[in-house]
């Protein structure tokens, strides 16, 4: 009895670390997946981040570029006007001209 007492005392006092040992390869598997997981959400947050400052920047463009386009859309239609009545104007004086040439003949 005594050698499977020596046997049993042996592997009370290797069991212990052996399963410490164990626990820290589980863990350590564990910490190491963790934090692969965590750079890879990293990476997706930084990516998504870049995507909403280029489209921020892409709509701030669009919306200057409409602002724009209206300025220029008023600013021909204020030209536009002016020249109908300047068309206007000379029409008028055209049909005077002819109407003082044809009572003048």
């Amino acid at each position: 009895m005594s050698n499977n007492d020596s046997t049993i005392d042996k592997l009370k006092i290797w069991a212990f670390p052996a399963l410490l040992a164990v626990l820290n390869v589980l863990l350590t598997t564990q910490i190491n997946s963790a934090a692969n997981d965590i750079k890879e959400t990293r990476k997706d947050i930084i990516e998504l981040s870049t995507t909403v400052k280029l489209e921020t920047m892409e709509r701030q463009y669009l919306t200057q570029r409409v602002t724009n386009l209206e300025a220029a859309k008023q600013e021909a239609a204020a030209t536009h006007k002016e020249f109908e009545q300047r068309i206007n104007s000379l029409e008028q004086r055209a049909a005077m001209y002819d109407q003082f040439m044809s009572t003048h003949k």
